[in-house]
């Protein structure tokens, strides 16, 4: 009976294990089961969130691609902006440009008139003396004609009549002589003087350069021939070139027209220090201006002109016909000018010869 009763024990000992074991591994399972459940929920909610990520990164990606487009086309815009405003600053440029090429014009103008209007002076005063001698022989045939009246025998006043009117006839022609060789030589200096500046225009404009006024007439009645440098020399030389030739061959047919004037050749260089290269040959503007008037003076003579006529006078850049502000300004001040100085003209005498 007792061994039945530790078997008793014994069994109920073992299902009370077994209950233990079972629920132990019951709530073992569901333990694993719930912590398997987190796991999966988990994983979806990460995978939600990963999917949500993805889609703020695409639109991210999607933004950014769009900003940089926007700033490509933001600066193709301030590219095309800053073409734009060189072009304008361009364009402004041009015209201040061609505004003081236009105000050069005007002034240059100007004087070509104050020029014309103190050439007419010179000639209104001209004609005026030679109005002044024709009054003054008036007043001599007057006098004369008083002597003549005067005389006291008909063979007195015969003789007196007659030397009057050979002395009238005489001045009357000498004047009449005068007056139209003086029309004769203004008529043949300007017919020159618009040849030579047509020629020197052409050869300009065959060195594509502008225009310009060439041949001047001053106020104390010489005339002021200009020759730019680029037609007689290279820079920085004073030896003439083959286009310089020719024009200073142009020149001496003109200068033929001017036998009663001195002729002044001047050499005028611009302020630019001289050039390492030629400083040994022409240390400075002076010896280069003196040189390049010697030379034409040389090729003139070679044209035919006296030299006893003509003279070589160098002047550097002490000279300049405008302010250098620009490689333009240097180029119109680098040049030859002829001056052409009248001598004073006298008029043939005529002396009385016994009738």
């Amino acid at each position: 009976m007792q061994y039945a009763s530790q078997r008793g024990w014994i069994a109920w000992s073992l299902s009370l294990i077994l209950l233990v074991a079972g629920s132990a591994v019951s709530w073992f399972y569901w333990t694993q089961t719930q912590q398997l459940t987190d796991t999966q929920n988990e994983n979806q909610a990460l995978q939600s969130r990963v999917s949500r990520l993805e889609q703020q990164l695409e639109q991210t990606r999607s933004q950014l691609q769009s900003a940089e487009q926007q700033r490509q086309t933001l600066t193709q815009a301030r590219n095309q902006l800053t073409n734009e405003l060189d072009q304008l600053r361009s364009a402004q440029n041009s015209v201040q440009s061609q505004q003081s090429q236009l105000q050069a014009q005007l002034s240059t103008k100007n004087q070509e008139v104050e020029q014309l209007q103190a050439t007419l002076t010179a000639t209104e005063a001209r004609l005026q003396e030679i109005n002044t001698n024709l009054e003054v022989a008036n007043q001599l045939i007057a006098e004369q004609q008083g002597a003549l009246d005067e005389a006291a025998t008909t063979e007195e006043r015969f003789l007196a009549a007659r030397q009057q009117l050979a002395l009238e006839q005489a001045e009357n022609e000498t004047y009449s002589e005068t007056v139209e060789r003086l029309r004769q030589e203004m008529a043949a200096e300007t017919a020159a003087m618009n040849a030579l500046e047509a020629q020197l225009q052409t050869q300009l404009s065959q060195l594509n350069q502008e225009k310009e006024k060439l041949v001047t007439q001053l106020e104390d009645g010489t005339t002021a021939i200009k020759l730019p440098e680029s037609i007689l020399f290279a820079s920085g030389r004073a030896d003439i070139n083959a286009e310089g030739r020719q024009s200073l061959a142009n020149l001496a047919t003109a200068l033929s027209s001017f036998p009663n004037h001195l002729i002044s050749i001047q050499g005028h260089t611009d302020s630019q220090t001289i050039a390492p290269a030629t400083a040994e040959k022409y240390p400075t503007n002076w010896e280069l201006s003196a040189a390049r008037a010697a030379s034409a003076v040389r090729e003139l003579l070679k044209q035919g002109i006296p030299a006893d006529q003509m003279q070589a006078v160098g002047y550097a850049d002490t000279r300049p016909l405008v302010e250098e502000t620009s490689a333009q300004t240097r180029q119109q001040n680098r040049r030859i000018e002829v001056i052409l100085l009248p001598n004073q003209f006298t008029t043939r005498v005529l002396e009385e010869t016994p009738g």
